[in-house]
C-alpha cells in the first residue's frame, strides 16, 4: 500500500476515532480489527484532539487596605479564600 499525504492520514485517524467512539470494543480490539497499533491510535487521538489548558493552580489575590506609610509595623491584613475570611495582625 502506497504512503498517504499527512492531510490524508489525519483524516483517516480522523474516521477512525469517530468509528471508536461508536464501537463497543476496547482500543486493543478496535486497533486489531484496523490492523494498526494501539500506539499509532494514542498519537494521532492526541494530535487530533484539541485540549484545553488546565486552569492555573494560582489564586489572584487583591490588597483590601492601602500600603502603610509608617513601615515600622506591619499592618494588619485580610484574606479571603473561598468566603473564608482570615485576618492576621502583622504584630
Amino acid at each position: 500500500m502506497p504512503r498517504l499525504r499527512r492531510e490524508e492520514t489525519a483524516q483517516r485517524w480522523a474516521s477512525r476515532l469517530a468509528q471508536f467512539e461508536n464501537s463497543n470494543l476496547s482500543v486493543a480490539q478496535f486497533c486489531q480489527s484496523i490492523d494498526s497499533s494501539v500506539g499509532s491510535f494514542y498519537l494521532w487521538k492526541r494530535k487530533l484532539t484539541k485540549t484545553t489548558p488546565a486552569p492555573s493552580a494560582f489564586l489572584r489575590g487583591q490588597t483590601l487596605i492601602p500600603a502603610p506609610t509608617d513601615t515600622r509595623r506591619d499592618p494588619q491584613c485580610e484574606l479571603d479564600v473561598f468566603g473564608s475570611k482570615c485576618v492576621a495582625d502583622g504584630a
